[in-house]
């Protein structure tokens, strides 16, 4: 009889102490503690990617190598979302550590301790010297550029050694946001040349066309030398180790399983 008589007192508690019950449990549902390094569908992880990087990274957060990441942490079991910001503040947040990962980034010796790469390159790029077709460059080669030569060059991008000897001899580096800047400048007589990450995905002639000055400049010569593009993480936010085993996890079963193959091939012929 007691026990029946409790069972109606709790199923007819006052509305008052229901709230106080209520509110009871969320306070201590709130101090559960989450696994360190979790992604939940709450909050998804967030990637800052660069915002103009065509046909890597699109303004509208599509490209190339935004299809790799996505794939690779869908395949891990982590959701994440893109953030699309201009390089220069892709860069200085995953060093600062306020964002987890940044790509496409490359080797510099200022990202040594500060930022780890995937193992698996998003992309590789030619860095490649332009002309005004009016004005042509004197320098037949990279080696051949220094001092009385200005070239743009997009802020904060990653250059490799043998460009960056061009600067040591004397070549000025005019940095500006975005390679169809650069090609603009070239093609009004601003620039002696424009230094431009092509790819073999869309060829030379891609970003002189996305310009709209393809009928002022051309293709002076190409670096001797190759650029690695990678995923970069973090070493100092919270959960930049474990986000980077997790990627490295997805990007071995899309490798596997023929994703990868199929994103290049679908990015082929840029629409």
């Amino acid at each position: 009889m007691k026990q029946s008589d409790n069972r109606m007192g709790e199923a007819t508690l006052p509305p008052a102490r229901k709230a106080v019950l209520l509110s009871a449990l969320l306070t201590f549902a709130a101090f559960i503690p989450v696994p360190a390094g979790s992604a939940t569908a709450a909050a998804p992880l967030e990637i800052f990617v660069e915002d103009n990087a065509d046909p890597f990274s699109r303004p509208d957060g599509s490209g190339y190598a935004n299809d790799i990441v996505r794939a690779a942490f869908a395949a891990a079991g982590v959701d994440i979302t893109l953030v699309v910001v201009p390089y220069s503040r892709c860069k200085k947040q995953v060093i600062e550590g306020s964002a987890v990962a940044c790509f496409s980034m490359s080797a510099a010796p200022e990202l040594v301790g500060q930022v780890k790469f995937a193992d698996t390159p998003l992309f590789s790029v030619t860095p490649t010297y332009f002309e005004n077709r009016k004005r042509p460059l004197k320098a037949r080669s990279e080696a051949e550029l220094g001092a009385g030569v200005t070239i743009g060059v997009v802020r904060e991008y990653e250059y490799p050694a043998t460009t960056l000897a061009a600067q040591a001899r004397g070549a000025i580096f005019d940095a500006h946001r975005a390679e169809q800047t650069n090609l603009k400048m070239l093609a009004a007589g601003r620039l002696d040349a424009a230094l431009v990450m092509t790819n073999d995905l869309t060829g030379d002639d891609y970003w002189p066309h996305a310009a709209g000055v393809s009928n002022k400049v051309s293709v002076a010569f190409h670096s001797p030398s190759i650029q690695i593009a990678y995923l970069g993480f973090s070493t100092v936010h919270p959960q930049g180790e474990w986000a980077l085993a997790q990627y490295n996890l997805g990007v071995s079963r899309i490798s596997d399983n023929g994703t990868l193959a199929s994103i290049r091939q679908r990015w082929l012929t840029p629409k």
